[in-house]
């Protein structure tokens, strides 16, 4: 039987890349990934960077977007669209 060319051999060595992978938490994500992890297209990620509704940076040639950054939008989204309206808030 032939061994996989790439990729882990056994099952030990499958076990302990996937523990390596959870092990290093990603604190940015590039805008693909970004995008996976809203849920949302990469372009109407991209618009959301360029209306400053999400910050980003460049590191190198690539933009990069802070996991807290998503956390943040998706918090203010949340209560932007569950909050009560005026009229119902109590003073």
């Amino acid at each position: 039987m032939r061994k996989p060319v790439n990729g882990p051999r056994y099952i030990g060595e499958l076990q302990t890349d996937l523990k390596l992978q959870r092990a290093i938490e990603r604190v940015a994500y590039g805008v693909a990934e970004a995008a996976e992890a809203l849920g949302v297209g990469e372009t109407y990620l991209r618009e959301l960077l360029m209306s400053d509704q999400i910050k980003s940076f460049k590191l190198g040639k690539r933009r990069l977007i802070r996991k807290r950054d998503l956390l943040d939008f998706a918090d203010r989204m949340f209560e932007k669209q569950n909050a009560l309206p005026r009229h119902l808030q109590s003073a």
